[in-house]
């Protein structure tokens, strides 16, 4: 059974849902403004989603390998992105004896 709770609620109904989810096998679907932002699900239930998807890639992987729609892939390189950040520090503020 799929239960709707609105996040406003959430907080005060915590332990009850998660004992619904973790015990039973009920889905919790977290809405804001009548929208899911979010499901509890237990661990089981989790898993056998990422099986399924695991195997729903499997497929599509084998898929486009057989009808030639890969690109050629190549070896991860850290110098491929652009991590946003300096290698070396920069000095943010003057040291003692800097510029006196």
């Amino acid at each position: 059974m799929i239960h709707h709770v609105p996040v406003s609620r959430l907080r005060a109904r915590l332990a009850d849902l998660l004992n619904r989810v973790g015990y039973g096998s009920d889905v919790v679907c977290v809405e804001r403004h009548g929208k899911p932002v979010a499901y509890l699900v237990s661990p089981a239930h989790y898993e056998e989603h990422q099986l399924l998807l695991d195997a729903l890639d499997r497929r599509e992987i084998e898929r486009a390998e057989a009808a030639g729609e890969l690109a050629e892939t190549r070896p991860f390189r850290a110098a491929d992105f652009d991590v946003g950040f300096a290698a070396e520090p920069v000095a943010r503020y003057r040291t003692r004896g800097e510029g006196d």
